[in-house]
């Protein structure tokens, strides 16, 4: 793919001295996935500049004259704002991207701190924990010293086991007994990979909620129903989806715990309990695919609204 087909401007009128118009970079590392795909249509219909830009292939320059962007050999600056679409296995350099666009003045919806506390399974807990927010019980463990302990206090329950890093339901495995736990604990032990231990929530019946949240307000929501034979509820494994009303207390939960990550355009994952709603999980590059065509709401237009309110769009010719 050449970089022309990830830079695709839309023009300005240069004899238009009143033009107000944002100037915005997605950071996508492909102008083919469906997500990047309807941010940048979206932005264009709203007349936003948009540009579609690789962040693997930034450069990051800092100098005694300050800081600067440069792609495929030229500068990118100025800029107004970028909307990262940073994908889990390259978050340290998506990190460090947003960041040096930061420290040039550029509007982000969230910061670098944000997107690696929340790529961070445990971290992210520990903070929504932190603030109240309720979530499944759950242990940290590595080595595999109290694994037992946990399975007793959970009286028998099924226990989910999670890499602590990681998407769409990969390595996420659903535990029945204790010699299982201990046996599959050990293998991640084995090939030094961390991970948390989590109630299985029996009573959602492989079921979850993904509300999609932009700024303050939840724009959509959907159930989501695990595919026949499986636990995980992920799109991308075959899981339904079906617009739902959440509750006030599912609203307002959803729209706290992106508020308490600094995570203003966030997917924000549901189960619903005995003991009430409990957030499993804030993902800070949420698909828009399944839940914008089961919901039939156009939330990429949603996104880029929201973007241009927030960033400064003024510009002097």
């Amino acid at each position: 793919m050449d970089k022309l087909s990830l830079i695709s401007p839309h023009e300005r009128d240069a004899d238009d001295l009143t033009l107000s118009v944002l100037r915005l970079y997605i950071l996508s590392r492909s102008p083919a996935l469906y997500s990047t795909r309807r941010l940048y249509e979206a932005a264009l219909g709203l007349e936003v500049d948009v540009r579609i830009i690789n962040h693997m292939h930034c450069e990051l320059s800092l100098t005694p004259k300050g800081v600067d962007i440069l792609y495929w050999g030229e500068s990118v600056l100025p800029v107004d704002a970028i909307l990262p679409r940073i994908g889990t296995s390259v978050t340290e350099q998506g990190a460090a991207v947003i960041r040096h666009f930061a420290m040039a003045g550029v509007y982000s919806p969230f910061e670098a701190e944000s997107l690696l506390a929340t790529r961070n399974k445990f971290s992210a807990l520990q903070i929504l924990h932190s603030h109240g927010i309720p979530i499944p019980r759950t242990l940290m463990s590595y080595p595999m010293a109290s694994v037992d302990r946990f399975w007793q206090e959970l009286q028998g329950r099924k226990i989910v086991i999670k890499p602590l890093v990681g998407t769409q339901g990969e390595g996420v495995i659903l535990i029945n007994n204790l010699a299982d736990l201990i046996r599959i604990g050990n293998l991640f032990q084995r090939f030094g990979r961390r991970y948390l231990l989590q109630e299985y929530i029996e009573e959602a019946h492989g079921q979850d909620i993904r509300a999609f949240v932009v700024g303050d307000e939840v724009v959509a929501a959907v159930r989501r129903t695990a595919a026949w034979g499986d636990f995980r509820s992920n799109f991308h494994r075959g899981s339904t989806l079906e617009p739902i009303e959440l509750t006030d207390q599912e609203y307002v939960l959803a729209v706290r715990a992106a508020a308490t990550l600094k995570i203003p355009i966030a997917g924000v994952d549901i189960i619903r309990s005995h003991r009430g709603p409990l957030i499993l999980e804030v993902n800070a590059s949420p698909g828009l695919e399944g839940i914008e065509r089961a919901t039939q709401i156009p939330i990429a237009e949603k996104i880029i609204l929201y973007l241009q309110q927030k960033a400064d769009t003024s510009i002097d010719f």
